[in-house]
């Protein structure tokens, strides 16, 4: 009977500290967050530099576990990128919380093509063979192909193009 009663005073106890005011952070909402509309705006109007800022100041608000963490870095990589800071992305976009996110490849392989790591690039556009997104992954064989050909490579990039015109989706091409 000693055992319930811990474990009930334990739990009532979490309960109350959880719900005192700013013992439990609340998560963040994105849409309703003036840091992050604000760095939104900045890469929009071009303005890659203060995007960063603003999103470097959202997250370090955060707390770890907050689940827009990786929508954050994401956008912080792309914002580097945008600003010509090819290094800088690439170590924001090797946190391996968001590493294997298809965005965060996407933006690595930019940031790759940037620094001039073309091979790297081509490498990491190859892992979005498999992605979920069928615009990315076109837009993703579609860069990859003009690398590989970029390289020399002009048998691969052949094939990677058979690829995306057998999904059907003209956009990416077009786009491309």
């Amino acid at each position: 009977t000693v055992v319930p009663l811990r474990l009930a005073l334990l739990s009532t106890l979490l309960a109350a500290v959880l719900t005192l005011p700013g013992g439990a952070q609340e998560e963040v909402k994105l849409a309703d967050n003036a840091l992050y509309q604000a760095a939104l705006r900045a890469l929009q109007g071009e303005q890659p530099g203060i995007a960063a800022q603003r999103l470097n100041e959202l997250l370090a608000s955060l707390k770890k576990d907050d689940p827009n963490r990786p929508e954050i870095i994401i956008r912080m990589g792309e914002a580097h990128v945008r600003d010509d800071d090819a290094e800088m992305a690439i170590e924001i976009l090797s946190d391996p919380a968001i590493a294997k996110l298809d965005e965060a490849i996407y933006w690595t392989a930019a940031a790759q093509v940037a620094s001039g790591r073309l091979k790297d690039a081509a490498d990491s556009l190859a892992l979005l063979a498999d992605s979920k997104d069928p615009h990315l992954k076109n837009l993703a064989a579609i860069g990859r192909a003009r690398l590989l050909a970029s390289l020399g490579n002009l048998t691969e990039a052949a094939a990677v193009l058979v690829t995306v015109e057998a999904s059907g989706e003209e956009k990416p091409v077009q786009e491309a």
